[in-house]
């Protein structure tokens, strides 16, 4: 299993943009997350040698912005994605996304989405006040289970009791964002 930092608010090469948000890619196919910025996104998979041509699903772990807004111009360039959303998502952001022809995959549950990368589906949470709807990332590797999460507004104790009522496995890394 391969997972490459497309994008992160800090970095250590400097022919990288940085800026709010996540963005990791899977197996070369399966991108989690788009970060602040398309432009900063696109400029960054060029440096890495990434092929937008070649992301077949993309994940997105909750709406806020900074992990969102990468994917309008990558839906433009790329209309046939796989899109695993949330269904408890505004409906501003459903709203959006009846602007572009990729296959939307309401993210209810737990499931499969290539050989050993799953989502968790929805996760209920709350960010502040507000109500949050968010997912991980699950990846299934010979040492364990990884889980990568975008913020883990739900609490990161909830998520990983997803997804070990779902996958009985050791858990060998939990990455990401853990902003409660």
């Amino acid at each position: 299993m391969e997972i490459k930092i497309v994008f992160d608010s800090k970095g250590l090469n400097r022919k990288f943009r940085m800026g709010w948000g996540i963005s990791y890619l899977i197996n070369g196919h399966v991108l989690f997350d788009t970060g602040e910025r398309s432009n900063y996104l696109f400029h960054n998979m060029d440096r890495m040698g990434i092929n937008i041509s070649d992301i077949k699903s993309v994940v997105i772990s909750h709406e806020h912005w900074d992990h969102t807004n990468g994917l309008w111009d990558l839906l433009k360039l790329s209309p046939d994605l796989g899109l695993y959303v949330c269904p408890g998502f505004s409906q501003k952001f459903s709203n959006k996304l009846e602007k572009y022809a990729c296959n939307i995959i309401d993210a209810q549950s737990f499931m499969k989405i290539a050989d050993g990368i799953y989502t968790t589906g929805q996760i209920e949470g709350a960010h502040y006040s507000d109500y949050i709807a968010e997912q991980t990332l699950v990846l299934e590797i010979d040492r364990g289970v990884t889980i990568v999460t975008g913020c883990a507004h739900p609490g990161i104790i909830k998520m990983v009791e997803c997804v070990t009522d779902n996958i009985k496995n050791n858990i060998y890394l939990i990455m990401g964002g853990y902003i409660c």
